[in-house]
């Protein structure tokens, strides 16, 4: 018998990282990105620095998130589509 193949993906990582993403990206075109990968770089890393209120509350709010998601609820699996399961942690 053939063993099913499923593929997770760590939610509450994945949220935090694209909204993290976001904030750096702020200002930088694929054009430009392309153009001076280091100079775009360098503007990411000051976009965190300036935003870093922002960041710090993504931080933090997704680590609340896991704790409640893995300790309160005892829940790692919030969902499935297929073969993809949408795990927290």
């Amino acid at each position: 018998m053939r063993r099913k193949k499923t593929f997770q993906i760590p939610m509450v990582q994945t949220v935090a990282g694209l909204a993290l993403l976001g904030i750096a990206a702020q200002g930088i075109t694929q054009s430009a990105a392309l153009a001076k990968p280091v100079a775009s770089l360098q503007k990411a890393g000051d976009n965190l620095i300036t935003n870093k209120d922002q960041a710090i509350k993504i931080g933090l709010g997704s680590l609340v998130a896991q704790f409640v998601a893995t300790e309160v609820l005892r829940k790692r699996t919030v969902g499935s589509i297929g073969p993809i399961k949408l795990k927290v942690a």
